[in-house]
């Protein structure tokens, strides 16, 4: 099949360079313009777009193919039932189907994307039209035609719909996850669409105007912006924008408060409140986090989590030890650290690629035919067509390590003495969201940032025999 796929792709891109006298002015210039070792560049970025859609279509056809195995191996036996096993197993079957054929038809529209110079042709058109209707003037490649753009991408982002409502009211609902109705889907879809669309904008005006306006060191001054911004809505976004969604009620007071704060005080943690959300009004999927600053941090918890534990609260207060786990060993600071300093390598390198108007020509969109360059198109091309590999290889990295802070998190845990309630919980939690206990190992690697569930409970038995071994 992928042999077939390569072989489809590379009679695309010959056809494609061949049909430049068939396109538009703007097409037939860009093929010209690609002639020689520059439509070799053109074709060697095309192609490695391709090989990594194409490297996400084999880790999820790996996936699909270990969902459709039934074998149990005796470890896993001993975990969960034949039942649960095999409720697990379709469940992540008709969730990487979907995917499969998400990515090929993602892949074919930006094929076609590229063949027919669409997006080129959308930044004329958004500034032909900016200029008809707003009632001053629109400088071509300026602030106001990137935004204008950025707008109608936005828009654009509604042709996601389709597959939102297949996965919520199909696949989650055909495994008993989904609880909206269509009436709640469509406002929560408006509601996060104007969400996004009111933030998009100030950020990218204010990304436009830093790579502007702060010279050949704007990669610095951006990305301590970024850094502060996602600092803020760390906790913007669970206090003023998340409550849009769902409705957060304080935990009652009783056996489950009294020992989430007595552990919360062993541990030192300075938890100002503790809440329940309603999110089984959505679905049954569980979960629970922790937020905010220095003395004022929050503990929220899943309704549904609660229901899933509901005759133990040794197993919510183990699940929160490891969550306390995370923070006393640094660990969202760590992973901060190192997430904002790739974001600071991918704006240095970038840096190189702004200075220069060969992406920006090979891909149609001509410097010399505007007034201003468009700083928004460049760091755009850059992302999907230059970082985008880099990227795959950095969150492999970042996986790697997320997987060994939840292993300390585990030993955290364990070391509280919640070392048999916290396996029981991950079981328990695990089976009742339909979670793979034995997930293809190299999709796992790329896309899960917690180990599979069968290395974590040997690991935390494990650190419960030397635990043992040591109070001995």
């Amino acid at each position: 099949i992928f042999s077939m796929v390569s072989l489809v792709f590379l009679g695309f891109v010959a056809d494609c360079f061949s049909m430049g006298s068939q396109l538009s002015k703007a097409a037939s210039a860009a093929s010209a313009f690609m002639a020689g070792e520059r439509r070799g560049l053109y074709g060697g970025l095309v192609g490695v777009m391709f090989a990594v859609s194409s490297l996400e279509l084999y880790l999820e056809y790996r996936a699909y193919r270990q969902s459709g195995r039934h074998e149990m191996s005796p470890e896993v036996k001993s975990l969960v039932t034949a039942e649960e096993f095999l409720k697990a197993k379709e469940y992540s079957k008709d969730q990487h189907q979907l995917r499969m054929v998400r990515l090929i038809y993602d892949t074919a529209v930006n094929m076609a994307t590229l063949r027919f110079m669409l997006l080129p042709r959308l930044w004329r058109w958004t500034y032909r039209t900016a200029s008809g209707f707003l009632w001053f003037r629109v400088q071509d490649g300026g602030m106001t035609h990137s935004l204008c753009f950025v707008g109608v991408l936005t828009v654009l982002m509604l042709t996601e719909i389709p597959w939102e409502l297949y996965s919520t009211f199909v696949v989650e609902a055909r495994h008993g996850f989904n609880k909206l109705t269509l009436r709640e889907f469509c406002r929560d879809t408006l509601k996060s669409k104007a969400i996004q669309l009111a933030l998009s904008q100030p950020l990218f005006a204010l990304v436009i105007w830093i790579i502007e306006s702060c010279g050949e060191y704007f990669y610095v001054y951006l990305s301590s912006t970024i850094f502060g911004i996602s600092f803020v809505m760390s906790f913007v976004f669970p206090t003023l924008i998340q409550p849009l969604f769902n409705k957060y009620t304080p935990l009652e007071e009783g056996a489950l408060r009294a020992k989430i704060e007595s552990l919360a005080r062993q541990v030192g943690f300075p938890v100002g409140k503790i809440f329940v959300v309603d999110s089984s009004r959505r679905s049954t999927h569980g979960n629970a986090y922790m937020y905010g600053f220095w003395k004022n941090k929050r503990i929220v918890l899943y309704d549904t989590l609660l229901e899933q534990l509901k005759d133990d609260d040794e197993l919510v207060v183990a699940i929160l030890g490891h969550e306390l786990g995370h923070w006393k060993r640094s660990h969202v600071w760590k992973e901060c650290t190192i997430g904002m300093s790739s974001i600071t390598l991918l704006l240095y390198c970038f840096k190189w690629v702004n200075t220069s108007d060969v992406l920006m020509n090979l891909f149609g969109f001509h410097v010399e035919a505007t007034a201003r360059r468009p700083v928004l198109i460049g760091l755009m091309l850059f992302l999907v067509f230059v970082w985008e590999p880099v990227d795959k290889i950095i969150s492999l990295g970042l996986n790697i390590l997320s997987r060994k802070f939840e292993h300390e998190a585990d030993a955290f845990a364990v070391h509280m003495g919640y070392g048999e309630s916290l396996r029981t919980g991950l079981l328990r939690t695990c089976i009742k969201e339909k979670g793979e206990v034995d997930p293809d190992p190299l999709y796992s690697l790329f896309h899960d940032s917690h180990p599979p569930l069968v290395h974590r409970l040997r690991y935390i038995k494990e650190y419960e025999q030397r635990a043992a071994k040591k109070a001995d």
